[in-house]
């Protein structure tokens, strides 16, 4: 005799059919399956931090677009400060590296807006005594 032979498995469709009549649908599976994700509001902002503050600096040559991502990963970087409070677990390292990268990319920003400014303030003047004087 075979193994095969002596396992027999008895997969008889009114099995389920009362249960599935009354809710419409097939009973739980019965068998263990793979435990659902547990998503980490503190993981996600201190992600999202690191993320707005890296965009910002590589971005940072482009008009609005650097400033938004700057005030952004401050704000989620604010909030992973605020849950890490409540829980008094320590900040985590991405969430820092989101603050410094945000600071940073608006700092560039805010030099290169004033660079811009100077400029636009430099050129008006010597095309206006070149041309008008």
């Amino acid at each position: 005799m075979s193994t095969n032979e002596n396992k027999t498995v008895n997969l008889n469709k009114d099995d389920y059919s009362e249960e599935r009549e009354a809710t419409g649908r097939y009973p739980d599976y019965p068998y263990e399956s793979y435990p659902k994700p547990i998503f980490n509001l503190e993981k996600r902002s201190a992600t999202g931090s690191f993320i707005c503050g890296l965009m910002s600096i590589i971005f940072c040559f482009t008009p609005i677009f650097p400033l938004i991502m700057s005030v952004l990963g401050l704000f989620l970087a604010h909030e992973d400060k605020r849950i890490k409070a409540m829980s008094s677990e320590p900040r985590s390292s991405s969430a820092v590296a989101g603050i410094v990268l945000s600071v940073l990319g608006l700092i560039i920003n805010i030099v290169i807006y004033v660079l811009l400014i100077i400029l636009v303030i430099f050129l008006g003047t010597s095309l206006y005594n070149k041309f008008l004087a």
